[in-house]
Protein backbone atom coordinates (compact mmCIF):
# COMPACT_ATOMS: atom_id res chain seq x y z
CA UNK A 1 0.00 0.00 0.00
CA UNK A 2 1.27 3.54 -0.88
CA UNK A 3 -0.06 6.82 0.65
CA UNK A 4 0.86 9.98 -1.63
CA UNK A 5 0.06 13.17 0.01
CA UNK A 6 -0.84 16.13 -2.23
CA UNK A 7 -3.65 18.72 -3.43
CA UNK A 8 -7.08 18.25 -5.19
CA UNK A 9 -5.72 20.35 -7.58
CA UNK A 10 -2.81 17.66 -8.67
CA UNK A 11 -5.01 14.55 -8.22
CA UNK A 12 -5.91 13.77 -11.68
CA UNK A 13 -2.58 14.17 -13.10
CA UNK A 14 -0.92 11.66 -10.21
CA UNK A 15 -3.77 9.17 -10.68
CA UNK A 16 -3.06 9.01 -14.65
CA UNK A 17 0.77 8.87 -14.23
CA UNK A 18 -0.29 5.59 -11.42
CA UNK A 19 -2.44 4.21 -14.22
CA UNK A 20 0.23 5.05 -16.71
CA UNK A 21 2.79 2.90 -14.83
CA UNK A 22 1.35 0.42 -12.88
CA UNK A 23 1.26 -3.02 -14.36
CA UNK A 24 -2.18 -3.92 -12.82
CA UNK A 25 -5.00 -3.37 -15.73
CA UNK A 26 -7.19 -1.92 -12.65
CA UNK A 27 -5.30 -0.53 -10.06
CA UNK A 28 -6.71 0.47 -6.93
CA UNK A 29 -6.55 4.35 -6.33
CA UNK A 30 -8.48 5.90 -3.61
CA UNK A 31 -8.83 9.90 -3.30
CA UNK A 32 -9.86 10.79 0.41
CA UNK A 33 -10.83 13.97 1.38
CA UNK A 34 -9.05 15.14 4.48
CA UNK A 35 -9.48 17.43 7.36
CA UNK A 36 -6.32 18.48 9.91
CA UNK A 37 -4.90 21.45 11.48
CA UNK A 38 -4.73 24.64 9.37
CA UNK A 39 -1.18 24.04 9.71
CA UNK A 40 -0.83 21.15 8.78
CA UNK A 41 -3.06 21.76 5.49
CA UNK A 42 -0.66 24.58 4.78
CA UNK A 43 2.32 22.57 5.60
CA UNK A 44 1.08 20.29 2.74
CA UNK A 45 0.36 23.35 0.26
CA UNK A 46 3.68 24.79 0.82
CA UNK A 47 5.57 21.27 0.04
CA UNK A 48 3.65 19.47 -2.79
CA UNK A 49 4.90 20.45 -6.45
Amino acid sequence: MLFIKTTRERWEEIKNKILELHSYTLPEIICLDMKGSNEYLKWIDGVVK
